[in-house]
């Protein structure tokens, strides 16, 4: 999966246009730091003043180690600021400086066993800070990072679930949640960039299947009204890859695109691509669905 702002360029490589032409927009944007109009389709209909932050990205690599040469030209060709992977499938014995590009820091959390990790990368004139993970919460797959842009501070979650839905994966995400909701503890934006394995939401109604598993997770959602982003699949007709927000004008563009063939070894995996932008109109409060929280 991968996501990053609509309002990028496509560089002169085929293979990055042939990325941008296969882009389907959600939603699409009329105007680039302008006054500006959602498209009727949007679920926020605003109008407001804004600026592009910076570039973004969200990708399911399915292993970084077996394709470092594309996926460097990949992050170089968009001059991407941040770039959150999961599936890396890296180990101790691959050090930073053969995974980050040239300009770039990483901040990862590997996997014990083979498959999982997530990854997140900034770009080196980008202010970021290593948040600490609580040990307590140490075989939960997350990453998080502060980054300041234009006065402003963005808390960025990275995680990974592995698919499955037995006892030991409901613990998993019980305390999932209780990392997230030390995370979320803030007066910052948070945006939450993640593959949580849970194909039968419903992104409309924000609603699943009667079951603990997606009713513990769907209640931390609606509990502290985070927007989630992403409405078209991400895998096969599935929304598995979301991004999720504390706000709900933070992204004013979002692509999903087919696979680039380097990026993933399956062909149901799709790419997603998001644009970030400075709002300049009056913060909102954060509201649950229903009642409403303070970060």
């Amino acid at each position: 999966m991968l996501m990053q702002l609509s309002g990028i360029h496509a560089p002169n490589s085929s293979v990055s246009t042939a990325l941008i032409t296969t882009c389907r927009v959600i939603p699409a944007v009329t105007r680039s730091c302008q006054t500006y109009h959602k498209s009727p389709s949007s679920q926020h209909n605003f109008v407001a003043e804004h600026c592009r932050l910076s570039s973004w990205a969200v990708v399911n690599a399915r292993s970084i180690n077996n394709k470092l040469p594309e996926f460097h030209h990949f992050i170089s060709s968009y001059n991407l600021h941040v770039l959150c992977v999961s599936e890396t499938w890296l180990d101790s014995t691959v050090p930073n400086s053969v995974i980050a590009p040239t300009g770039y820091s990483v901040f990862r959390h590997d996997c014990l066993t083979r498959g999982g990790g997530v990854a997140v990368f900034s770009r080196n004139d980008v202010s970021v800070e290593n948040v600490a993970i609580p040990q307590c919460f140490e075989d939960i797959k997350v990453v998080c990072i502060d980054i300041k842009i234009k006065g402003s501070i963005y808390k960025i979650i990275g995680y990974y679930r592995p698919s499955g839905f037995s006892t030991a994966d409901y613990e998993y995400i019980q305390n999932s949640i209780r990392c997230f909701q030390h995370l979320c503890s803030t007066h910052h934006t948070v945006v939450i960039m993640d593959d949580f394995n849970m194909p039968l939401v419903d992104w409309d109604l924000y609603s699943g299947p009667d079951t603990r598993m997606y009713s513990a997770f769907l209640h931390f959602i609606n509990n502290y009204g985070l927007h989630q982003y992403v409405n078209n699949p991400t895998r096969g007709d599935k929304i598995l890859d979301i991004v999720m927000s504390s706000s709900d004008s933070l992204i004013y563009g979002m692509q999903v695109t087919a696979p680039l063939l380097y990026m993933s070894s399956d062909a149901n995996d799709t790419c997603m691509l998001a644009d970030l932008t400075f709002i300049r109109s009056k913060p909102r409060a954060v509201m649950g669905r229903g009642r409403q929280e303070s970060f």
